[in-house]
C-alpha cells in the first residue's frame, strides 16, 4: 500500500507493509527535502535484550515527540544476539543533534536506555542516494 505522509514540511511517499496500515511506513523516496537517516548499531550487555526491548518501547515517545523527527525502527539483528540496529529518520542532522540529543526529553531517553550498551554505540548520518529524491 502506497500513500503520502506529510509532518513538519517534509512530504514522503511511503510504502507501509500489506495488511498492516498503520505499522511503521517505510520511505522509498522524499520530495521537497531531503530526509536524514540516523544509524546507531546497539550492542546491549548480554542477557539483556528483552529487558532493553520492553524499555525501548517505553522510551520510544520521547524521541517521537522531538521538533523534525519524522520516524524510527528498531531492528534485531538475526546472528547476533543483544544487537540492534537503530534507524531513525529526521528533517536535518541539526534536528537530531542540536534539537534532540539537547532537549529534557534526550536526558529521559539516557537514563532508560544508556546502561544497557556495551560499548556506546557510534552513530552517523546518511542522506539518500538510490534512488535519487524527488524534486
Amino acid at each position: 500500500m502506497i500513500f503520502t505522509v506529510k509532518k513538519q514540511n517534509v512530504t514522503v511517499e511511503v510504502c507501509a507493509p500489506p495488511g498492516k496500515p498503520g505499522h511503521w511506513p517505510y520511505p522509498f523516496h522524499t520530495r521537497n527535502d531531503t530526509v536524514i537517516l540516523e544509524a546507531a548499531l546497539l550492542h546491549i550487555k548480554p542477557g539483556l535484550g528483552p529487558e532493553f526491548e520492553v524499555a525501548f518501547t517505553q522510551a520510544s515517545k520521547l524521541i517521537a515527540a522531538a521538533p523534525g523527527y519524522l520516524g524510527h525502527e528498531l531492528q534485531r539483528c538475526l546472528e547476533q544476539e543483544d544487537k540492534y540496529l537503530l534507524l531513525v529518520r529526521w528533517t536535518s542532522v541539526e534536528a537530531h543533534q542540536q534539537g534532540f540529543r539537547q532537549s529534557a526529553g534526550y536526558l529521559e531517553w539516557k537514563q532508560r536506555l544508556h546502561h544497557f550498551y556495551q560499548p556506546f554505540p557510534v552513530v552517523e548520518h546518511f542522506s539518500q542516494a538510490y534512488p535519487p529524491p524527488r524534486a
